[in-house]
């Protein structure tokens, strides 16, 4: 069946290659370079790593240097940045972390002397710092990075990346568009399969 169906479509074939006109192959062509770069330049030259290895690099480059674009406006070039030895300088007080995520992180500070924490992250208005139920004051050090107001007493403090209501409504339209493409996408396969079907009926019939 298969082989008649081939066999009968290479007229209609024929025609279709017949009405192209060269530049219509520019599509065609330009579809084969990108296939040929990717498969050369990103999947032939890249370094295969173990799961174990990518694991831990994926971990690490959550607090690794940012590329500059990146930077909010008020901060200051790598070069220009106080080296920082641990993710938060608090003095004299013992920081002990707990998470350390993209958008949450949360670590306990020591009794001490009341102090600003300097934590290696960028300030960003839409940092939060809260302690036992409250919100801590949170501002920029002088070349931009996030300092938080901590108590004198032992404190647990969480540190969360407040997304704007926007970004939420965009993700959403993102999800429903994608959706929409898909399901035109499976709609059309089965009209073309339905509209194949009904053309070898009608071919038997004749």
């Amino acid at each position: 069946m298969g082989a008649l169906l081939v066999a009968a479509g290479i007229p209609k074939w024929k025609e279709q290659v017949n009405k192209l006109r060269p530049r219509d192959f520019a599509v065609g062509l330009a579809f084969v370079l990108s296939v040929v770069f990717i498969g050369t330049q990103i999947i032939w030259d890249c370094e295969y790593i173990s799961r174990a290895r990518f694991e831990t690099l994926a971990h690490d480059v959550r607090g690794a240097v940012s590329f500059k674009d990146y930077l909010p406006v008020w901060a200051h070039e790598f070069s220009d940045v106080e080296k920082m030895n641990d993710r938060v300088e608090s003095g004299s007080r013992r920081v002990t972390i707990g998470t350390w995520e993209p958008e949450h992180r949360s670590f306990h500070v020591d009794a001490g002397p009341e102090t600003n924490l300097r934590v290696r992250t960028y300030f960003y208005p839409r940092w939060t710092a809260g302690a036992e139920g409250r919100v801590l004051a949170t501002s920029a050090t002088s070349d931009g990075l996030l300092q938080v107001s901590a108590p004198a007493r032992a404190i647990d403090i969480d540190l969360t990346f407040e997304r704007p209501a926007a970004s939420r409504v965009f993700e959403m339209i993102a999800t429903v568009s994608w959706a929409l493409i898909v399901g035109a996408f499976v709609f059309w396969i089965i009209r073309i399969r339905r509209s194949s079907a009904s053309d070898d009926g009608m071919r038997y019939q004749l």
